[in-house]
Parts: C-alpha cells; structure tokens; sequence
C-alpha cells in the first residue's frame, strides 16, 4: 500500500524524565513534518510529562496531546487508534528514540510490499546513566534488545518484533477492534509468597506497568492475531531501528526477574490459545540448559542464567497452575 501520512504515537504515564528524547528523536525526522503527526497519549500523569509535552506542541503544531483516563496501555493504544489521522500508526514507547532515517525507511517498506500486517525492526539498548555493576551482556533481551539481521524478513512466531517499535496500517487495526484490554495482568492472588516479596520491592510506578498493562502480552496477541487469523505477514526491517533507553534507577535486577517470570506465565497462556505446542517442552530444556553451563563453567553469568531460568519457570508455572 502507498504510505503518504504518518501517526507516531506515545502511550504515556509519568514519564517526564525520559519524553523528551522520544519526542526529540521524532521531530528529527528526515522526512517532511507535513508528512507525519505525533500523538501523545496521555494515560493520567500525575508528574510533569504534560508540561513537557505542551512545551514542544507549542511550537510544532504536527503535535497532539490527547488524555486516555482508563488505566492501562491497551486503552492508550486504543485511543491512539481512534484518534490518529495517518494511514500508518506506529507505536513507540516514551522511552524510546527512532533513528532518523526510520519514516523515510517506514514508507518504502509499505510502498515497496503488498498486504503488511505490521512491520518493525531493530532495537537497540542505550543507557541514560552509567551502566549499572550488575548488568551483564547476556541480559540484553531483558532490556527489549532485538535484532534478527541485516536483511528485510518476514517473521513466524515465537520471531516477533517488539511493542517499542511496530507500525501497522491504520485501518488493519480498526478492522480487528485494536488491542484486547484486561489481559496480561496475573495480579497479587496469582504470586508465591516469594514471588510476592519480589513484587512488593519493585518501585511503585513499575510494579503498576507491570499490573497494570498487560503490555507484553497485548503486543504478542496483536501480533498473533495478525498472523494467525487475518494470515497477513510481519515484516522486520534493519532499517526501522529505535534505541531503547534504560534508567538504571528504574530497573533493578528484582524487577527483571519478576517481570521475566510474568512474561513465561503470558506466553504460555496466549500459546494455549492460538494452539502453538512445544513451549513447555522447550522451557524444561531450557532450565536443563542453564544448570549445565553453570555445570561446565560457560554460564552468561548469574544473573543472566536466573532471567532465563525465570522466564521457562513461568512457563512450566502456567502449564502445572492450567493441569489443576
């Protein structure tokens, strides 16, 4: 399909410290600004994301600011899909930069392919502060790392492209109702006694995305919805890259582990639900894989090894709470 106008949209919620780089990186586009818009998504900020935010509209008028009072990124998508006037929407997150080429890039992908279901690319780690001692290389898909080559591709689950940086013909998304609210969210009741104690030390704010949202699981099923029922293709170009920026005060190794251990659980249900088997298989073999590196001294390191274990535990955690 032929792309002439473009919707970016940010779903936001007290994210003040970080927006502007978002919003930076947009309005530095090498595209035409009269070629796109930008969309905030206010999602009831209670710090000083709005002023920050009407300081830049002030002077682009291709800005709009546009409140969503129902909690949660689902609604923010969704109210983003009601509101935008471009025949692409892309999506990235308030903490995220596009790189400047990505428009340009964007449009020839949709100019140059037939029937796209979505499309998205790399993403990259970029720190706002000193990179914190516990981090380890390994942890990179912890942080939304993606990157599948230096090739356009069609993508087939578990290949997907991430929620910080996918675009999606506009109507497509109308036509399929938007994004499913009120999934993805275990809740406290669902928690072991460890695990509630790991939830309970993650920052306020964070523990609220995590409850909250749902926002892993909403990408995926998007996504899967697109693949599997409405049989459209998925393309990931290197090309359409962001650089996720990471706040080390904002994610402590608790908050990973915890936030890996969800992800399981959610994969594991929407798996279930589209039919798609070898996951729990596939998560057995990855704990046995993680205790034989360790075994053989050629562990990614500590941390590293507990995420990944993690995220099979959740896995087998939704299988054995489903066989009850």
């Amino acid at each position: 399909m032929k792309a002439e106008f473009f919707t970016i949209a940010i779903c936001t919620y007290n994210r003040a410290t970080v927006i502007e780089h978002s919003i930076k990186s947009v309005l530095s586009q090498t595209a035409s600004r009269s070629n796109y818009e930008i969309l905030i998504i206010d999602n009831n900020c209670t710090d000083n994301t709005v002023e920050i935010v009407n300081k830049y509209s002030s002077m682009n008028d291709n800005i709009r600011l546009v409140n969503e009072q129902n909690q949660g990124l689902s609604y923010s998508r969704n109210r983003a899909i009601e509101e935008a006037r471009g025949e692409i929407i892309v999506f990235i997150d308030d903490d995220a930069e596009m790189c400047p080429d990505y428009l340009n890039n964007l449009k020839k992908v949709f100019d140059e392919e037939k029937n796209i279901g979505a499309a998205g690319g790399p993403v990259e780690v970029g720190w706002l502060e000193p990179v914190p001692s516990w981090y380890e290389t390994g942890l990179a898909r912890a942080f939304n790392y993606l990157y599948y080559g230096s090739f356009r591709m069609k993508l087939k689950y578990p290949r997907m492209i991430f929620g910080t940086n996918m675009a999606f013909p506009l109507s497509l998304l109308k036509k399929m109702g938007g994004f499913r609210t009120g999934i993805g969210s275990i809740g406290e009741q669902s928690l072991s006694s460890g695990e509630m104690k790991m939830f309970h030390r993650i920052d306020k704010n964070e523990r609220e995305r995590l409850d909250i949202t749902g926002y892993a699981e909403s990408d995926i099923e998007i996504l899967l919805q697109i693949e599997k029922k409405e049989g459209l293709p998925i393309l990931y170009d290197p090309l359409l890259k962001v650089r996720h920026l990471i706040s080390p005060e904002r994610l402590t190794p608790e908050y990973i582990l915890t936030k890996a251990l969800w992800q399981g659980r959610s994969q594991y249900r929407l798996e279930s639900h589209y039919g798609i088997k070898g996951g729990v298989r596939n998560a057995l073999w990855c704990l046995f894989e993680s205790y034989a590196r360790i075994a053989l001294g050629k562990s990614g390191g500590r941390l590293t090894e507990r995420f990944q274990r993690a995220l099979a535990r959740g896995i087998v955690k939704e299988w054995l709470h489903g066989e009850k």
